[in-house]
């Protein structure tokens, strides 16, 4: 890829400024710079890191010669080429878009293939936007800190895309408010469809979430797990232990597996997708599937039930009969065929 290079024509630091404005890289040229493969995005930035550097190099000594002769023209011109090829840089360090291949097989076995992108700078501003609309209070250094953790996993983050067609991303902060609080945040103007809030199958007080740290958590954006090739394996799954009839799709099966989505981030994860298209996910009723699918959020657990011991893990989906949210628990043990799992893989 060939960028337009520009000779400053001018002495002078007044117009050190207009220089440096009128060297920026247009839109075209960014975008051109996006389609690359990511090694190849890393070469043209290294190749300009090393033209830099013999820049100032040169400047230096132009600086020493100005000194002595008191001809500053030389290193005036210099500095201005200098400024406008750190402005460039600036601009394609700055760019942190992922695009990925993703194959897979459709429901009728045929070969597929889509090109999955995510661009981090507008998930950030769209993700500063919603939490702002729904009275959460962002950290100062929220933007900083979700592009760093981007910057640090790009490779991990690209492999899930590829492997698992993971196409969008929760941008989790520190310290969400508590889960109730958060419900009430997330939920606020759901009872209007059909006059009904959250329903808690099970108490909300014990409940204990593995982590509340800040986060990069991709997932997918299909409104049911029949509706996705990922999601549709964790659906009906055959287990080879002790029943041959049974169904692999317990909660701890996916737990053993790295699976971690919590109560917090499916609430997060429900209202944006409903502020996007005016569905509620895990809410449909297919031609195919009598009943709605529930998934499995193997990230918020009890520890005891009532007077029931053992693990208890939570499920959640949407009731379009009642209009409400539901969240239940059942023992991490327990198979249920109408239960999967919303895939998810959190980087942090």
């Amino acid at each position: 890829m060939k960028f337009q290079e520009q000779q400053p024509n001018m002495s002078g630091t007044q117009n050190l400024e207009s220089a440096k404005s009128a060297a920026l890289l247009t839109q075209n040229e960014l975008s051109e710079f996006k389609k690359l493969p990511r090694e190849e995005q890393k070469r043209h930035q290294r190749e300009r890191l090393l033209k830099l550097e013999e820049l100032q190099n040169k400047f230096r000594i132009a600086v020493e010669e100005a000194t002595k002769t008191g001809k500053v023209e030389e290193a005036q011109k210099l500095k201005i080429a200098f400024d406008k090829d750190a402005e460039e840089l600036k601009q394609l360090i700055g760019i942190q878009e992922i695009s990925v291949g993703y194959k897979y097989k459709d429901e009728k076995g045929r070969k597929k293939e889509e090109t999955i992108t995510i661009d981090i700078e507008k998930e950030v501003a769209d993700y500063s936007a919603f939490y702002k609309e729904r009275g959460i209070k962002l950290p100062d250094n929220f933007a900083k800190q979700m592009k760093e953790i981007w910057q640090k996993h790009e490779k991990g983050i690209t492999k899930e895309i590829k492997e698992k067609g993971f196409n969008m991303v929760l941008l989790i902060p520190n310290d969400l408010p508590r889960l109730k609080e958060l419900d009430e945040k997330m939920t606020a103007d759901y009872e209007k469809e059909k006059g009904k809030k959250t329903l808690w199958g099970t108490e909300i007080s014990p409940i204990v979430e593995i982590r509340n740290n800040a986060r990069i958590v991709l997932v997918h954006d299909a409104p049911g797990l029949a509706l996705q090739s990922e999601l549709r394996k964790t659906l009906g799954k055959i287990y080879h232990g002790e029943k041959e009839d049974g169904k692999d799709n317990k909660a701890e099966d996916f737990r053993k597996q790295g699976e971690k989505m919590t109560l917090s981030e499916y609430l997060i994860l429900q209202r944006i997708i409903f502020e996007k298209t005016g569905i509620h996910i895990d809410g449909n009723k297919s031609s195919s599937d009598k009943h709605i699918n529930s998934t499995w959020l193997p990230g918020s657990t009890m520890k005891r039930h009532r007077n029931i011991g053992g693990t208890f893990t939570y499920f959640a989906y949407w009731n379009p009969d009642y209009g409400h949210l539901y969240f239940g628990g059942f023992s991490s043990y327990v198979s249920n065929n109408d239960h999967g799992c919303r895939l998810s893989r959190s980087f942090s």
